[in-house]
Formats: structure tokens, C-alpha cells, sequence
């Protein structure tokens, strides 16, 4: 339903109007009628109409005013469509106004049949600018969808996994040409998503600016960060570095309107070939999670960082993330938390060898790796959800020691979220076998038989009962049959060998040794305690 505003200083010319024009047929709605140019210009404001019907001459403001007005207001931001009404008198003025975005303009006296056109000339010009405007933004998306999906594949292709620059540009519909390339990484602290198409929009716009040069920029928003490849021109490798601090500081502009913090940008090396760029977008990442050894610097490049470093099986021997296997194995939080206290110690120890943020990278790979094998068959999707939760939180750590925090906070909350998933995905079957035991105690019950029931193996299920009870299951099913057997020998008159046989023993010795180990006496002595206790009116 598009909005139509009436502005006119004479009343019967607004009456007319408003009676002549099929509104309703075509979708349209008067939402207010003025007859003033001031009142017209409060009410578009106010009202925010798609449709403005307005008389050339008004008090204070005339039609072409008002025009002008929501022109220098609004420009491209809305489209309005103007329908122009004058007399004979003022038609060369009106025929000024076809430079603005008149749809039509209609002569006094007014006829019904060339309102309605006017009218349906302005739905039909709404409708092709809204359609105009999806498809704009239909292909904005997709183009960031393909963006995004190019940087994907380069980060996850080595140089002999690209056969053409041309392949890649059929491909994510690129325009990347021979000549220099190289990643860039920029960190914020708050998550850019899709849906923040104010700030993605004015971040491309700073790209476009100072990035203009290129061949081709292509862009992928993760996370909290945003990855770049750049394709220029040998020639312009030397105005780069100016390039990128006047792009830094723009960019620490537009991001001031979400808050006083830091944004941190790390720089991969240039390379000659697009199969290179797994290595300048890693390096990228390496040089700006560096920060947490160089505190203080926020725009750092992988150049200027010190080539030599300690490898991650120097600080933490490998035989430490063995360790952790077994850990996992047996869902123990404690345990898992001791061995990061352990990989905590042995980072900060040689923390003056840490020269860049490599081994870090590493150390979380190694980690990652360890967790998806290990928890993956319990429970697959949380833990990819995990671990790229875990991406995100580790590019958001304020210095080392936060970084290593951050590795095993999420490491031990998915271990008890598993450890919950599991209890509850297990305490079914041993509530139901419990009940079975209860109900059918007098049966000669097997585990095999619960266990086939319930669609377990019999040494699996075995291990489950006794690791949510504390006993295995032949003990529980005796403790359950002594219990009844007890009450029977309180209550009935039946003879050891009809107990016996009710509580599920056909061999009435075994019973009695079986009872006469729980209880210390035989089922004959406890039942004649019985009666003793009776004649001298005790309960037990």
C-alpha cells in the first residue's frame, strides 16, 4: 500500500480528488490533505508519503518549492513520484518542474480518467524503482556471497590447486589480473554480520576510496573480522603502505560510532601468484594476533615481524597433547582443565621465544584437531559449532594470557556440555531398565535381554548401568530381589522355597547363601527374628 498526500489550497479541489481517484483499487492510501505549503512540507516529514499531489500555487510554499525541497532533503535516499496540478495560466510554469521526479501533471478543471492514469503512472513507476532497488540489493548479496566464497577457496587452495586467474574469475565472477596480490585481516570487537549492512556498506565504500587503483579487492566478512585481497599493479606495490594507514585511520572513523576501542589490522606479505594466497592470508592472521606478543600495536605487517620463532612442539613436547586425548576420552572437565594450567605454564615460561603469534595459531589447530577427533562422535555438530565459536572468541583475546584463558574455557564447556548431552541421552535406558528390573525381578532377568530391549550391546549397556549406578547389573537386580525378599519374609506366610522362587531363584541354597551375604543371617533365622520381635510387639 504506497501513501498519498493531497496538498491544495482550495477544499473542493482536495474534495474532488478524493473522490475521483480509485485509492483503493490501486493500492493506495491519502494520508493526510493540506492546504498550505508549510502544512504540505510538516506533513511529509511526519508521514513519509510515496505519492504527493500538489497545487502549483500555495501560501508560503508553491508546489515547485515543496518539490525542491524533498529533492534537497531526500535526493535518491526515497523515491517520492510528484503528480503537478495547475491551470492553463501557470502551465509554462509547470512544465518546469518536469527536471524533478514528475510522473505527470494535470489541468484544472480536473478530469476523473487522467487522475487515475496520473495515478497509475505513479504506481507503476513506485513499483519498476522498488523492484529496481530488491534487485540492487538481490545483487549486492550475491556479490558479497561470491566474494566471500572467492576468499574461502584462496585460503583453502595451495599454488597448484589454481589452475587460472581467468578460471577463478568464470568461477566467483572476478575481475582479478595478472600482477601483485595480497591479504589483509581486520579485527574488530563486535561481530560483523550480514545484517549489519550500514557498516558493510559504508567499510566498501573506504575500500573502493582508497583501493581504487586495484584490479580487483574482494572482501569476506567472518566473525568479528573481515578478510581483504588486494590485485594491483607491480607499479603500485611502492604507494601500499601509504595506502593502507590512510584506509586504517578511515576505517577507525566510521567504526568510532560503535564505541571508543581498537581495531586491529594485520598484513600479509605480497605475492606473485593467486595460488600464493593462502600464505599472505595466514600470514595476514599471524601478523595481527602478533598484537598479543606486541601490545600496544595495532597495524602490524608480517614483514616487519622477526623470522625466527620457536616451533609449537619446542615450548609443549608432543607427547603433552597425547595426553589429552585420553582426558577427552573420559569427559573429566577437572583433568582437561589441569592439562591447560600445564600448556599455560610452559607458554609463559618461554614467553620472551614467542616472536610472532605462529606457535599460538598452531597451538589452537593442535587443540581443535584433538577435540574434533575425539568428541566428534558424540556429538558432531556441537563441536563444529564449538570450535568456530572458539575461531571467533580467540580473535576477540586482549593479550596472551586471555588467549590461553579463552583456549581452555571453551575446550572445558564443551566438554561438560557433552558430558550433560551424554547423561541425558543415557539416563533414559537405565531408568527404563530399572523399571523392567522391578517389574519383572521374579523372571530369570539378564543383562544380554535388557540390553537387546533397549538396543544396546550387552558389554556397552553393562558399562553404562554400572557407570550411572555404581554396581553392575547382576548386583543391582540381587540387591532389588533381597529388598522384596525381606518384605515377603516379613509379611507372607510362605514357605524360604515359594520366596525363594517369587524373587526369582529356583535354587533355594543359592538363595539363602546369597541372602545370608547381604544380610549376615539365613532367610530361616531372619524370618524366626521375625517372630521374636512380633511376640514382643517390635518392628524392624
Amino acid at each position: 500500500m504506497y501513501k498519498a498526500i493531497i496538498a491544495d489550497d482550495e477544499n473542493k479541489i482536495c474534495q474532488l480528488i478524493q473522490v475521483m481517484g480509485n485509492w483503493e483499487e490501486l493500492g493506495i492510501e491519502i494520508v493526510d490533505v493540506c492546504h498550505s505549503g508549510d502544512d504540505a512540507w510538516d506533513s511529509i516529514q511526519e508521514k513519509e508519503p510515496d505519492i504527493i499531489l500538489t497545487d502549483i500555487r500555495m501560501p508560503v510554499y508553491d508546489g515547485l518549492q515543496i518539490i525542491n525541497k524533498v529533492n534537497e532533503k531526500y535526493g535518491m535516499s526515497r523515491n517520492i513520484c510528484f503528480i503537478i496540478i495547475s491551470g492553463y495560466a501557470e502551465f509554462e510554469y509547470a512544465r518546469q518542474a518536469i527536471q524533478y521526479n514528475i510522473v505527470n501533471y494535470l489541468l484544472k478543471p480536473l478530469d476523473k480518467n487522467q487522475l487515475n492514469d496520473a495515478l497509475q503512472k505513479a504506481c507503476n513507476s513506485l513499483n519498476m524503482k522498488q523492484q529496481q532497488a530488491e534487485n540492487e540489493i538481490k545483487l549486492q548479496e550475491n556479490r558479497r556471497f561470491l566474494q566471500a566464497g572467492c576468499v574461502t577457496a584462496l585460503q583453502e587452495m595451495g599454488i597448484h590447486d589454481v589452475s587460472s586467474v581467468d578460471d577463478l574469475n568464470r568461477q566467483f565472477c572476478t575481475s582479478f589480473e595478472t600482477g601483485v596480490y595480497q591479504g589483509m585481516f581486520l579485527n574488530f570487537p563486535f561481530s560483523i554480520s550480514e545484517s549489519e549492512n550500514l557498516f558493510l556498506k559504508t567499510f566498501m565504500e573506504k575500500v573502493k576510496t582508497h583501493f581504487g587503483f586495484c584490479h580487483e579487492v574482494v572482501l569476506k566478512s567472518e566473525g568479528t573480522g573481515i578478510y581483504l585481497v588486494l590485485n594491483y599493479r607491480q607499479e603500485d606495490q611502492a604507494i601500499l603502505p601509504q595506502v593502507i594507514q590512510g584506509f586504517y585511520k578511515s576505517i577507525c572513523e566510521i567504526a568510532k560510532t560503535y564505541g571508543e576501542f581498537q581495531i586491529y589490522l594485520g598484513i600479509g606479505r605480497p605475492v606473485g601468484e593467486i595460488g600464493e594466497m593462502r600464505r599472505s592470508l595466514k600470514e595476514a592472521e599471524t601478523a595481527e594476533l602478533s598484537r598479543l606478543i606486541y601490545e600496544g600495536k595495532m597495524l602490524i605487517s608480517y614483514e616487519s615481524l622477526p623470522g625466527e620463532t620457536i616451533g609449537l612442539y619446542q615450548l609443549i613436547p608432543m607427547k603433552k597433547f597425547k595426553d589429552l586425548e585420553p582426558v577427552l576420552e573420559k569427559l573429566n572437565s577437572f583433568e582437561v582443565k589441569k592439562w591447560f594450567s600445564d600448556i599455560t605454564s610452559l607458554v609463559e615460561k618461554n614467553r620472551g621465544a614467542l616472536k610472532n603469534a605462529e606457535v599460538l595459531m598452531d597451538l589452537k589447530k593442535v587443540v581443535a584437531g584433538i577435540v574434533r577427533e575425539v568428541l566428534s562422535e558424540l556429538e558432531d555438530s556441537l563441536v563444529e559449532k564449538s570450535l568456530q565459536d572458539l575461531n571467533v572468541s580467540l580473535k576477540q583475546a586482549s593479550n596472551l594470557s586471555n588467549y590461553l584463558w579463552i583456549l581452555k574455557t571453551k575446550v572445558v564447556l564443551l566438554v561438560d556440555q557433552i558430558t550433560e548431552i551424554v547423561s541425558q541421552r543415557e539416563s533414559h535406558p537405565i531408568s527404563a531398565a530399572k523399571q523392567y528390573i522391578q517389574q519383572n525381578f521374579s523372571q530369570p532377568v539378564t543383562l544380554t535381554e535388557v540390553a537387546e530391549r533397549l538396543n544396546f550391546s550387552s558389554v556397552y549397556f553393562g558399562n553404562m548401568f554400572k557407570k550411572h549406578t555404581g554396581k553392575s547389573f547382576n548386583a543391582y537386580l540381587t540387591d532389588v530381589r533381597m529388598e522384596n525378599a525381606k518384605k515377603l519374609l516379613k509379611k507372607s506366610e510362605n514357605t524360604i522355597a515359594e520366596i525363594a522362587n517369587m524373587v526369582g531363584y529356583q535354587d533355594v541354597k543359592y538363595f539363602s547363601k546369597t541372602f545370608k551375604s547381604i544380610y549376615g543371617v539365613k532367610p530361616t533365622e531372619y524370618k524366626k527374628m521375625l517372630a521374636s520381635l512380633h511376640a514382643h510387639n517390635l518392628n524392624i
